[in-house]
């Protein structure tokens, strides 16, 4: 009977052995660590091999599919909502539809075409002030002199704020010379023997260029002139002695200041239209051998010293304009011209206006109101008339002197000492106020002193 308990025991005991074997596999394959990636049986994280197909194992490439599955989800979270989540992480043809409402779903996080256009407007903001900014850095080549500070900067470094005196730059053809005085900068050239230059620049440091002072002098080898900026106002000498140009650039509505402008362009034929606000022309044209007409003469023209000086080809003389002061020397030795062009109300100094015509006939009128008429027809060796110098001449200093053809008469109303002399061979008759006009008959008994 004993014997018979013990073998019920043992059953017993290998009955519950087996029951919780199979349970515990059940709950191995229900709650596997992970999945063989050959079989799928369920495998703990300690497993090699796989128990039931003998697979080796990588614990990197075989993941279980919840956790493959839940790795997708997340990435595709940003379009879909949470529900969907689990149903793709159980059935892949449910996947399909889950992603094909995304679009009509929530974001929980930024979209990809949200980051996108954020990019875009952020580089387009980025460019924007890069562009804005262009002007404030030094180009490649570029060197900048701060004399303050004894500080100097190339290309690639910020421009200073505000320049100060004689800050200098230097780029490409040009060395620029910042000045108070001027409110800008002055350009020349580093040098004088090319045959083409760039053009001036129109602004550095956010100040502009005003003044091309003597920029181009002595270029012997320039032909064509480069173009001149519009910031520009003084055109002081700046072609000089540039004895091979012809060609010159279209002049800017701005420049006020012409003065030397084109002296000793020997070979310059046709000169520039001259724009409406020049108020000066000094010696614009001095010695320009070769001009044969000249420009028209803006009305805002005030001083004319010596703007035609020695242009022996000149032909003709320009009409001169209503508001023009000065005629010192304007015509010097322009010995083509035969007419004298009519002298405005305004002029005041007619010093060697027309000095050296050798072939001027008859003179202007003078109008009243010129003061000074020293030396003004010297040398004309063909004049033989002269008709009045009126009362306002306060200065009248050898105006006919080495004029062999005078004759006539001439009225001389101005009551000054002065030193007239009469070189003319010709008899003449001087009539006047002045007493001492009695003294021309000392020098030559060709002239007659009328006193009235």
């Amino acid at each position: 009977m004993k014997r018979i308990l013990s073998i019920i025991l043992v059953l017993i005991l290998l009955f519950g052995a087996v029951a919780c074997g199979k349970k515990a596999e059940k709950d191995t394959a229900t709650k596997a660590d992970k999945y063989c990636s050959a079989c799928g049986n369920g495998i703990s994280l300690t497993d090699v091999f796989c128990p039931k197909c003998g697979n080796a194992l990588n614990s990197t490439a075989d993941n279980s599919a919840d956790a493959m599955s839940t790795d997708v989800s997340s990435i595709n979270t940003s379009s879909t909502d949470t529900s969907s989540t689990d149903t793709s992480s159980k059935d892949t043809g449910s996947t399909n539809t889950t992603s094909t409402n995304a679009s009509s779903s929530t974001p929980t996080v930024p979209s990809q075409t949200s980051t996108s256009s954020t990019a875009s407007t952020t580089s387009s903001t980025t460019s924007s002030t890069e562009s804005e900014s262009k002007d404030d850095i030094i180009p490649e080549g570029g060197i900048y002199y701060m004399s303050v500070s004894k500080e100097t900067r190339r290309g690639g470094a910020k421009f200073p704020k505000n320049p100060e005196y004689t800050d200098v730059y230097k780029y490409e053809d040009y060395e620029y010379i910042y000045s108070d005085d001027f409110n800008g900068w002055l350009a020349k050239v580093l040098y004088t023997t090319k045959t083409n230059y760039r053009s001036v620049l129109s602004s550095i440091a956010g100040e502009p260029v005003t003044v091309l002072y003597e920029t181009y002098k002595d270029c012997t080898y320039m032909v064509t002139a480069p173009k001149i900026p519009d910031s520009v106002i003084h055109l002081y000498g700046t072609f000089s002695g540039c004895t091979l140009l012809t060609t010159v650039p279209d002049l800017p509505n701005s420049i006020t200041d012409m003065r030397y402008a084109f002296s000793g362009c020997t070979a310059l034929v046709s000169p520039p239209t001259l724009p409406n606000s020049v108020t000066n022309l000094s010696y614009t044209f001095n010695e320009c051998d070769s001009l044969v007409s000249p420009p028209a003469i803006p009305n805002s023209v005030t001083i004319m010293d010596y703007t035609f000086n020695r242009c022996k080809a000149l032909k003709y003389a320009p009409q001169l304009p209503h508001g023009v002061i000065s005629l010192q020397g304007t015509f010097f030795a322009c010995e083509l011209i035969t007419d004298a062009p009519k002298i405005p109300s305004t002029v005041k100094n007619m010093t060697y206006t027309f000095a050296w015509w050798r072939n001027l006939v008859v003179a202007p009128e003078i109008p009243d109101g010129v003061r000074i008429m020293d030396y003004t027809f010297y040398g004309c060796s063909k004049l033989t008339t002269v008709k009045h110098i009126p009362s306002s001449v306060t200065s009248l200093k050898k105006p006919f002197a080495y004029c062999e053809s005078l004759t006539g008469e001439i009225q001389i109303d101005c009551a000054v000492d002065f030193d007239l002399l009469l070189y003319t061979t010709k008899p003449i008759v001087v009539t006047g106020t002045s007493p001492t006009l009695s003294k021309l008959n000392l020098h030559n008994k060709n002239v007659t002193v009328i006193i009235k």
